[in-house]
């Protein structure tokens, strides 16, 4: 399965509940970007039940302002779900933090959901990448411990696209077209490493390369504190990039 990074929906929702096989849509934000092409929709929903005053304090949305301003909660779901399944028809890949929450709230509020093209979720990406790391993996400590700031992350995308540097934009190169170089310093091309642990390869071994390492390096902190600084700063540099 090929995997082209300038083709792909960003998706995320905001509920009524933590829990997956309960909760109901409040808002249901969609980034299409396919080139140069980018759509960008959030839709607010009623979801027809009292907003519990926990979740107000996680999305901000009241009971009230979603009655007012929402539209019918089917609405928004189908609209949502016919997104997501287009998006895979026209061959882009689903970008989603914590995929299982948001794809099992389509589910069950469905009951005929299915997940039909490829899914990449940084939740996992982080965990498998970095599993000995204590601390939470929300989005917020997840972008905190990779130097992220959350602000709008619609606008963000497009601000740290337009004012990238010559560095970022090299970087974006090795991670889309590989390095071609012999030895272990190359990386593919990042449709050749479509796989959980070939993405996560070629995601860590961008900074790598660009401090001179192979993509294969593993720092000694104890032997080389000077080089595996230098990875760790290249390595929040880059994230902020990815993530912002």
């Amino acid at each position: 399965m090929n995997f082209d990074a300038s083709r792909m929906l960003a998706f995320d929702l905001e509920t009524t509940s933590a829990n997956p096989k309960q909760a109901c849509i409040v808002t249901s934000a969609l980034v299409r970007i396919d080139g140069r092409d980018v759509q960008k929709v959030e839709h607010l929903a009623d979801p027809g039940i009292e907003i519990p005053q926990e979740a107000t304090n996680v999305h901000g949305i009241t009971t009230e302002k979603a009655r007012a301003e929402g539209r019918p909660h089917e609405e928004v779901l189908k609209d949502t779900v016919e997104a997501i399944k287009a998006a895979w028809e026209d061959g882009l890949t689903l970008i989603v933090y914590n995929a299982a929450f948001d794809l099992t709230v389509l589910r069950s509020l469905t009951g005929d959901f299915t997940v039909t093209g490829p899914v990449y979720d940084p939740y996992v990406i982080d965990r498998v990448s970095d599993k000995w790391r204590k601390g939470k993996r929300t989005l917020g400590a997840v972008c905190e411990h990779y130097g992220v700031e959350l602000g709008n992350a619609h606008e963000a995308t497009a601000d740290a696209l337009a004012a990238a540097s010559d560095e970022q934009k090299t970087a974006l190169r090795i991670l889309l077209d590989g390095l071609d170089i012999p030895g272990e310093q190359g990386l593919p091309r990042i449709e050749d490493a479509w796989s959980l642990d070939g993405l996560t390869t070629q995601v860590y071994g961008v900074p790598k390369v660009q401090i001179g390492k192979g993509a294969d390096f593993r720092p000694d902190r104890k032997a080389d504190p000077e080089t595996a600084a230098a990875l760790g700063a290249s390595q929040r540099e880059f994230f902020k990039l990815l993530f912002s």
